[in-house]
């Protein structure tokens, strides 16, 4: 029994020094007694030196040339590229752990360091057996680190086609009102179909977009006004006029709600704003101020008396907007002359 366990506790330590021996890692070491010191308590680890260099210039062509797993890399280096200098320039490149050894721990090193996020810092001389706890902890960190990564993509690629997806689902059932419509000439088909592609196009964009919850706004904004005055305007001569921060990326919840207003609007301008088909303009401004979003709205059509505007504010399009609004937490006000302007009010959202 005893040599049973003998045999098998051999086996296993041969096993592990050949997995370990598997394991490439670069020495970039300034000092030559460190470089002796390290690379004999690496081999001793069971570890494969690829090669032991003195800078950062030879280090970024070993990293180029090999497959390497870990670089420990000595801080103190001369020559153009300090250790730091060099981490950032492979990690520009490549993704590999990298662990600093240092003679120093002053506070100015290591804020400099925590910047190229090292997989350890450890002080020179290193023990033997604190080099091999911290190799072997960057090599699993760095292995789970890309389980995440891996995972993060998953996740992005399956949000990208479920949004896809959406867009084309979407965009058959607009086609089928629109079939529908030309049978019937209702206007009410006609604003369903403008309230489906107020969604369609955030799912479009989002499908496009490296963030599968942000959307540029002047993108969002001007694509579905110019969409909802194609498919309305047809005996109409409305220009669309846009002035929107280029700068400003909004949440889809925040965004939706937005351009059901805007497709209330622009509906609501072609079907009162403009009779006898006159020539006319549909207003989109978009600004930040503040600490605040102003989103305004509005035409320069024929407008109307207060009276008749207040009557009209009890109407479903109406009481829509102002929800919207409150969903959106913003404050809405009204300017009736020369046409009809909405004027939104909203806290930056971080």
């Amino acid at each position: 029994m005893l040599f049973f366990l003998s045999t098998l506790n051999f086996l296993l330590c041969l096993f592990m020094n050949k997995s370990k021996s598997l394991i490439n890692i670069l020495l970039v070491e300034n000092s030559r007694l460190y470089q002796e010191m390290i690379s004999d308590s690496v081999n001793n680890l069971g570890y494969n030196i690829v090669s032991v260099v003195d800078n950062g210039k030879d280090a970024l062509d070993i990293v180029a040339k090999n497959e390497i797993h870990v670089i420990l890399m000595d801080i103190g280096l001369e020559g153009d590229m300090d250790g730091i200098e060099t981490s950032n320039a492979i990690n520009a490149l490549y993704d590999i752990p990298v662990i600093y050894l240092t003679a120093h721990s002053n506070d100015k090193i290591m804020e400099r360091a925590k910047i190229t996020a090292p997989y350890s810092y450890l002080i020179k001389p290193v023990q033997q057996q604190i080099l091999s706890i911290n190799i072997e902890m960057a090599l699993y960190n760095f292995k789970i680190e890309q389980k995440l990564k891996n995972a993060i993509n998953e996740k992005d690629f399956l949000m990208q086609e479920m949004n896809h997806r959406i867009k084309n689902n979407l965009q058959i059932i607009i086609s089928l009102v629109r079939m529908q419509n030309k049978s019937n000439n209702s206007t009410t088909l006609m604003e369903i179909e403008a309230q489906l592609h107020t969604i369609s196009i955030i799912h479009e964009l989002l499908y496009k977009s490296a963030s599968y919850n942000e959307i540029k706004a002047a993108d969002y904004l001007h694509s579905l006004a110019k969409i909802i005055l194609k498919d309305f305007n047809h005996n109409h001569q409305i220009e669309l006029v846009s002035t929107i921060d280029d700068t400003i990326y909004l949440t889809t919840d925040i965004i939706v709600p937005m351009g059901l207003i805007l497709n209330e609007t622009i509906t609501n301008t072609i079907k009162y704003a403009f009779p006898d088909n006159n020539k006319g303009s549909f207003f989109i401004n978009l600004n930040r101020k503040d600490g605040k979003i102003n989103f305004s709205l509005g035409d320069n059509g024929e407008g109307m008396d207060k009276e008749l505007f207040t009557k009209k504010s009890n109407s479903l399009g109406m009481k829509l907007i102002t929800r919207l609004t409150s969903q959106i937490g913003g404050k809405l006000t009204y300017i009736i002359d020369n046409g009809v302007m909405y004027e939104i009010v909203l806290n930056e959202f971080p």
